[in-house]
Protein backbone atom coordinates (compact mmCIF):
# COMPACT_ATOMS: atom_id res chain seq x y z
CA UNK A 1 0.00 0.00 0.00
CA UNK A 2 1.28 3.49 -0.89
CA UNK A 3 0.48 6.47 1.36
CA UNK A 4 0.65 9.96 -0.14
CA UNK A 5 0.12 13.42 1.22
CA UNK A 6 -2.81 14.38 -0.97
CA UNK A 7 -2.56 18.03 0.01
CA UNK A 8 0.95 18.49 -1.30
CA UNK A 9 1.84 19.30 -4.89
CA UNK A 10 4.47 16.59 -4.80
CA UNK A 11 1.85 14.08 -3.75
CA UNK A 12 -0.37 15.11 -6.63
CA UNK A 13 2.44 14.57 -9.09
CA UNK A 14 3.19 11.18 -7.53
CA UNK A 15 -0.41 10.09 -7.99
CA UNK A 16 -0.29 11.11 -11.64
CA UNK A 17 2.97 9.24 -12.17
CA UNK A 18 1.61 6.08 -10.52
CA UNK A 19 -1.54 6.23 -12.63
CA UNK A 20 0.47 6.74 -15.81
CA UNK A 21 2.77 3.84 -14.97
CA UNK A 22 -0.23 1.62 -14.30
CA UNK A 23 -1.92 2.59 -17.54
CA UNK A 24 1.21 2.17 -19.63
CA UNK A 25 1.95 -1.23 -18.12
CA UNK A 26 -1.55 -2.45 -18.89
CA UNK A 27 -1.99 -1.06 -22.41
CA UNK A 28 -1.91 -3.41 -25.38
CA UNK A 29 -1.02 -3.07 -29.01
CA UNK A 30 -4.01 -5.09 -30.16
CA UNK A 31 -7.28 -6.50 -28.90
CA UNK A 32 -8.46 -8.32 -32.01
CA UNK A 33 -6.79 -9.48 -35.18
CA UNK A 34 -8.09 -9.18 -38.73
CA UNK A 35 -9.16 -11.75 -41.30
CA UNK A 36 -6.42 -11.05 -43.79
CA UNK A 37 -3.00 -9.49 -44.14
CA UNK A 38 -0.35 -9.93 -46.82
CA UNK A 39 3.31 -10.86 -46.68
CA UNK A 40 5.59 -9.80 -49.53
CA UNK A 41 7.94 -12.73 -50.19
CA UNK A 42 11.13 -12.07 -52.15
CA UNK A 43 11.82 -14.94 -54.56
CA UNK A 44 15.24 -16.57 -54.46
CA UNK A 45 16.46 -18.93 -57.25
CA UNK A 46 14.72 -22.31 -57.45
CA UNK A 47 11.71 -21.21 -55.41
CA UNK A 48 8.40 -22.27 -56.92
CA UNK A 49 4.77 -22.34 -55.84
CA UNK A 50 4.95 -25.82 -54.22
CA UNK A 51 7.84 -24.65 -52.00
CA UNK A 52 6.04 -21.42 -51.09
CA UNK A 53 2.88 -23.33 -50.28
CA UNK A 54 4.73 -25.58 -47.81
CA UNK A 55 6.39 -22.58 -46.14
CA UNK A 56 3.01 -21.04 -45.39
CA UNK A 57 1.04 -24.01 -44.07
CA UNK A 58 0.04 -25.37 -47.49
CA UNK A 59 -1.65 -22.23 -48.74
CA UNK A 60 -3.52 -22.90 -51.98
CA UNK A 61 -1.79 -21.99 -55.25
CA UNK A 62 -4.94 -20.19 -56.35
CA UNK A 63 -4.78 -17.90 -53.32
CA UNK A 64 -1.16 -16.97 -54.04
CA UNK A 65 -2.00 -16.27 -57.68
CA UNK A 66 -5.06 -14.24 -56.70
CA UNK A 67 -2.99 -11.77 -54.69
CA UNK A 68 0.07 -11.73 -56.97
CA UNK A 69 -0.87 -10.33 -60.34
CA UNK A 70 2.72 -10.51 -61.57
CA UNK A 71 2.78 -14.33 -61.82
CA UNK A 72 0.65 -16.50 -64.09
CA UNK A 73 1.90 -20.04 -63.36
CA UNK A 74 3.94 -22.15 -60.94
CA UNK A 75 7.09 -20.62 -62.41
CA UNK A 76 8.02 -17.39 -60.62
CA UNK A 77 10.77 -15.07 -61.89
CA UNK A 78 13.76 -14.84 -59.56
CA UNK A 79 14.06 -11.58 -57.55
CA UNK A 80 10.37 -10.83 -58.01
CA UNK A 81 7.91 -10.87 -55.12
CA UNK A 82 4.67 -12.68 -54.40
CA UNK A 83 1.96 -11.80 -51.90
CA UNK A 84 0.99 -14.38 -49.29
CA UNK A 85 -2.44 -13.91 -47.72
CA UNK A 86 -2.84 -15.00 -44.09
CA UNK A 87 -4.93 -14.15 -41.00
CA UNK A 88 -3.37 -11.52 -38.75
CA UNK A 89 -3.81 -12.61 -35.13
CA UNK A 90 -3.44 -10.76 -31.85
CA UNK A 91 -0.60 -12.63 -30.14
CA UNK A 92 1.02 -12.86 -26.71
CA UNK A 93 -1.89 -11.37 -24.75
CA UNK A 94 -2.25 -8.38 -27.03
CA UNK A 95 1.44 -7.52 -27.30
CA UNK A 96 1.62 -7.58 -31.09
CA UNK A 97 -0.03 -8.68 -34.33
CA UNK A 98 1.34 -11.70 -36.14
CA UNK A 99 0.68 -15.22 -37.34
CA UNK A 100 2.55 -18.38 -36.42
CA UNK A 101 3.44 -20.76 -39.24
CA UNK A 102 5.20 -24.12 -38.88
CA UNK A 103 8.39 -25.06 -40.69
CA UNK A 104 9.87 -28.55 -41.00
CA UNK A 105 13.64 -28.28 -40.74
CA UNK A 106 15.68 -29.50 -43.71
CA UNK A 107 19.26 -30.74 -43.88
CA UNK A 108 21.86 -27.98 -43.36
CA UNK A 109 19.26 -25.50 -42.13
CA UNK A 110 20.26 -22.83 -39.63
CA UNK A 111 18.19 -20.16 -37.95
CA UNK A 112 19.80 -17.51 -40.11
CA UNK A 113 19.20 -19.43 -43.35
CA UNK A 114 15.57 -20.11 -42.46
CA UNK A 115 14.93 -16.45 -41.63
CA UNK A 116 16.79 -14.77 -44.48
CA UNK A 117 16.45 -17.28 -47.32
CA UNK A 118 13.47 -19.54 -46.69
CA UNK A 119 11.27 -16.73 -45.40
CA UNK A 120 13.11 -13.85 -47.09
CA UNK A 121 13.45 -11.86 -43.85
CA UNK A 122 9.73 -11.92 -43.02
CA UNK A 123 11.02 -13.21 -39.68
CA UNK A 124 14.47 -13.08 -38.08
CA UNK A 125 16.92 -15.29 -36.29
CA UNK A 126 16.20 -13.80 -32.86
CA UNK A 127 12.47 -14.44 -33.18
CA UNK A 128 13.04 -18.06 -34.21
CA UNK A 129 15.41 -18.70 -31.31
CA UNK A 130 13.00 -17.10 -28.84
CA UNK A 131 10.03 -19.13 -30.08
CA UNK A 132 11.76 -22.50 -30.48
CA UNK A 133 14.64 -22.67 -28.01
CA UNK A 134 16.94 -25.01 -29.95
CA UNK A 135 20.71 -24.34 -29.79
CA UNK A 136 21.87 -21.67 -32.22
CA UNK A 137 22.35 -22.97 -35.76
CA UNK A 138 22.30 -26.63 -34.83
CA UNK A 139 19.51 -28.99 -35.82
CA UNK A 140 20.79 -32.53 -35.37
CA UNK A 141 17.34 -33.98 -35.90
CA UNK A 142 15.81 -33.25 -39.30
CA UNK A 143 12.37 -34.03 -37.87
CA UNK A 144 12.40 -30.75 -35.95
CA UNK A 145 9.40 -28.47 -36.53
CA UNK A 146 9.84 -24.79 -35.81
CA UNK A 147 7.36 -22.04 -35.07
CA UNK A 148 7.80 -19.13 -37.47
CA UNK A 149 6.10 -15.87 -36.49
CA UNK A 150 5.44 -13.36 -39.27
CA UNK A 151 4.43 -9.95 -38.00
CA UNK A 152 1.55 -8.09 -39.59
CA UNK A 153 -0.72 -5.10 -39.04
CA UNK A 154 -4.44 -4.40 -38.98
CA UNK A 155 -6.33 -1.12 -39.27
CA UNK A 156 -4.65 1.88 -37.64
CA UNK A 157 -7.42 4.34 -36.78
CA UNK A 158 -4.90 6.79 -35.34
CA UNK A 159 -3.68 7.46 -38.88
CA UNK A 160 -6.69 6.81 -41.12
CA UNK A 161 -9.86 4.75 -41.21
CA UNK A 162 -9.52 4.35 -44.97
CA UNK A 163 -6.91 1.60 -44.87
CA UNK A 164 -7.65 -1.80 -43.44
CA UNK A 165 -5.44 -4.23 -45.35
CA UNK A 166 -1.68 -4.21 -44.85
CA UNK A 167 1.26 -5.91 -46.50
CA UNK A 168 4.34 -6.82 -44.44
CA UNK A 169 7.22 -5.79 -46.70
CA UNK A 170 10.83 -6.73 -45.81
CA UNK A 171 13.21 -4.14 -47.23
CA UNK A 172 16.23 -5.33 -49.17
CA UNK A 173 19.70 -3.84 -49.78
CA UNK A 174 19.53 -1.15 -52.45
CA UNK A 175 15.90 -0.30 -51.78
CA UNK A 176 14.75 3.02 -50.35
CA UNK A 177 11.48 4.83 -49.79
CA UNK A 178 11.18 6.12 -53.34
CA UNK A 179 12.03 2.82 -55.04
CA UNK A 180 9.62 0.88 -52.82
CA UNK A 181 6.82 3.35 -53.54
CA UNK A 182 7.50 2.92 -57.25
CA UNK A 183 7.54 -0.88 -57.04
CA UNK A 184 4.23 -1.14 -55.25
CA UNK A 185 2.60 1.78 -57.02
CA UNK A 186 1.76 3.94 -54.02
CA UNK A 187 2.93 7.23 -52.55
CA UNK A 188 6.05 7.53 -50.43
CA UNK A 189 4.12 9.83 -48.10
CA UNK A 190 1.58 7.09 -47.38
CA UNK A 191 4.34 4.61 -46.56
CA UNK A 192 5.99 7.13 -44.22
CA UNK A 193 2.72 7.76 -42.35
CA UNK A 194 2.53 4.13 -41.27
CA UNK A 195 6.26 3.60 -40.68
CA UNK A 196 7.37 6.64 -38.68
CA UNK A 197 10.45 5.13 -37.01
CA UNK A 198 11.87 3.27 -40.00
CA UNK A 199 15.25 4.04 -41.56
CA UNK A 200 14.39 3.69 -45.24
CA UNK A 201 18.06 3.66 -46.23
CA UNK A 202 18.99 0.68 -44.04
CA UNK A 203 18.25 -1.97 -46.66
CA UNK A 204 16.62 -4.16 -43.99
CA UNK A 205 13.68 -4.16 -41.61
CA UNK A 206 9.92 -4.51 -42.03
CA UNK A 207 7.46 -2.03 -43.49
CA UNK A 208 3.69 -2.17 -43.08
CA UNK A 209 2.14 -0.79 -46.24
CA UNK A 210 -1.61 -0.06 -46.31
CA UNK A 211 -4.15 -0.58 -49.03
CA UNK A 212 -7.87 -0.16 -49.48
CA UNK A 213 -10.13 -3.18 -49.78
CA UNK A 214 -8.56 -5.81 -52.00
CA UNK A 215 -4.97 -4.69 -51.92
CA UNK A 216 -3.29 -6.05 -55.02
CA UNK A 217 -0.29 -4.48 -56.64
CA UNK A 218 1.58 -5.48 -59.72
CA UNK A 219 5.27 -5.84 -59.13
CA UNK A 220 7.63 -3.83 -61.26
CA UNK A 221 11.21 -4.79 -61.89
CA UNK A 222 13.28 -2.62 -59.57
CA UNK A 223 16.65 -3.66 -60.95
Amino acid sequence: MIFLNLQSKQGTRSIIIIVLIYLSSNCTTCINGCDIALASLFIWPEVYLPIISRLFDNILYSVILEWSTNIMSTFIPTTSRVNIAFPCDCLNNGEYWGHVFTYNVRANDTYDLIATRRYSSLTNKESLMREDGYPDNSFHDNNVTLKVTVNCSCENKDVSKDYGLFVTYPMRPGENLESIALIINTSSRLIEMYNLKVNFSAGSGLLYIPGKGEFKFEEKNSS
